[in-house]
């Protein structure tokens, strides 16, 4: 489970909305596979099934907001990010427009 965490974390922060783009990058950076502690890459299907059948509403929000919170203090702290962060949770958002 911690494995797959790590998975969906990476596949947050770089913005990707499917599984696919996660496929590929991990098919290009066997060590990173080796550094999460993957024996093999999971399947398309896996991956599916587990953000949205074995993974919480709230679980899955847990890993949004942590993707997020990553690339905002990367970013504060200069370092290159894949794409720019929200900077608002959702909810700030909602609150301003009332």
């Amino acid at each position: 489970m911690d494995q797959l965490f790590r998975l969906f974390l990476l596949k947050e922060i770089h913005g990707w909305t499917h599984e696919t783009a996660l496929l590929t990058y991990l098919s290009h950076h066997p060590e990173l596979c080796e550094q999460l502690g993957l024996e093999t890459v999971p399947d398309q299907s896996t991956l599916w099934r587990t953000w949205h059948e074995r993974f919480t509403a709230n679980l899955r929000e847990t890993i949004e907001a942590a993707a997020r919170t990553i690339l905002i203090k990367a970013q504060d702290a200069g370092v290159t990010v894949p794409g720019e962060p929200e900077r608002q949770l959702p909810f700030q958002r909602d609150e301003e427009e009332s």
